[in-house]
């Protein structure tokens, strides 16, 4: 049972890591795509 819950929590650490890159990486193209957007219609 032991060895469960520290898979578990193992799992759910990494799940946790890779959301937050996740949402750290698309803090940073939403930004960058927009910009392109804007220039592309202002151009």
């Amino acid at each position: 049972m032991f060895n469960l819950s520290e898979m578990s929590s193992r799992v759910l650490a990494a799940a946790s890591s890779f959301a937050i890159s996740a949402v750290l990486f698309a803090y940073a193209i939403v930004p960058a795509e927009q910009g392109v957007v804007f220039a592309g219609m202002m151009a």
